[in-house]
């Protein structure tokens, strides 16, 4: 349990009580580095610009004071000025702002992808070739959602050490020497 006196820190909200109210603020831990997945990257663009709508959702989602959500504001463009990627964060939170009025405002389902009834593609991301096969899929009412090929996972993490192959269990086969004929056996023991 924290006492937190007039404040306390909950998830990533500052919670305070000022004049017999709440009040809420964004709150970033201390060890917080601003790193999000740099524009440079070779990766889909909307994986490098999610993390910027995370914050602006969020932004939108806390009720924060006039002072708090400026503060906010800066806080989202400067984290995307620092990691090179370029958005426009005012005019995302001014479509967000809309998209919600507008959503409040009928009880019609309003999302173009419910509409359309795009199928969505599995795909790998390959630069500029994707950026155009993205609008040639997008006239046959497909919709790719890209992967990276090169994580870095791949690139640092072995779970294991490597088994030799002489070591490993399992399925094998083994073939004759003197004629076409093969066997195929399975073990638990080392080959």
């Amino acid at each position: 349990m924290e006492i937190g006196g007039n404040s306390i820190n909950f998830l990533d909200l500052t919670i305070s009580i000022q004049d017999d109210h709440h009040s809420f603020d964004i709150y970033l831990k201390p060890t917080y580095t601003d790193i999000t997945i740099h524009g440079s990257s070779y990766c889909p663009p909307a994986h490098k610009f999610a993390a910027y709508y995370f914050m602006t959702n969020r932004l939108l989602s806390v009720p924060l004071s006039p002072v708090a959500l400026n503060t906010e504001v800066n806080t989202i463009k400067c984290i995307a000025n620092n990691n090179n990627i370029r958005l426009n964060i005012d005019n995302i939170i001014r479509k967000k702002l809309t998209t919600r009025s507008l959503d409040a405002a009928t009880s019609l389902p309003r999302d173009r992808k419910v509409l359309k009834k795009e199928k969505l593609m599995r795909l790998p991301y390959l630069g500029t070739f994707s950026s155009t096969l993205r609008g040639v899929l997008k006239t046959a009412n497909r919709r790719p959602d890209y992967y990276s090929l090169n994580t870095t996972r791949q690139n640092l993490c072995r779970l294991k050490d490597p088994i030799p192959q002489t070591q490993r269990s399992g399925v094998y086969r083994i073939t004759c020497g003197d004629c076409p004929a093969t066997y195929i056996g399975e073990t638990g023991r080392q080959i």
